[in-house]
């Protein structure tokens, strides 16, 4: 999506799934993108840009998504062109252990103070594990 709360939202719904995740994305919301993935699945998350594929100025860059923001960042030509993104797909345990850890935190720890630990101990992404503490607080699930 063009707008960054549904970007976020979709990328959210999206960030759990084991299988590689495949972008393609305008040169005009670019940093913008690769920013919220930052964020919203984790910058740690190994990732691959591929610009202009197939064509004479082909750049294919295989790095973390801290990474790979970073380099568009600082270099202008990286944002021009056709691009395709590919992250890797979720950890199997790291969902089902991140949420599992951040139950027993919530228990006794404020939700963002939580999230950061939980985040520390599973190496979950922490604004997702924030948001998931959060959404299972309005809910009223267990351990809230």
């Amino acid at each position: 999506p063009a707008k960054a709360g549904a970007r976020k939202a979709r990328l959210e719904k999206l960030g759990g799934r084991p299988e590689t995740l495949i972008f393609y994305e305008s040169v005009h919301r670019l940093q913008d993108s690769l920013g919220d993935m930052c964020e919203v699945l984790g910058g740690e998350r190994r990732a691959v840009l591929a610009r202009e594929l197939t064509k004479l100025h082909e750049t294919i860059r295989r790095d973390t998504l801290q990474e790979i923001t970073r380099w568009v960042a600082s270099d202008p030509q990286q944002r021009k062109g056709e691009h395709v993104i590919l992250v890797e797909g979720a950890a199997e345990s790291e969902d089902g252990e991140g949420e599992r850890v951040l139950d027993i935190l919530c228990e006794q720890l404020p939700v963002s103070q939580a999230a950061e630990l939980a985040a520390k101990i599973t190496g979950a992404a922490r604004n997702r594990l924030y948001r998931l503490a959060l959404r299972k607080k309005k809910k009223g699930t267990e351990g809230f």
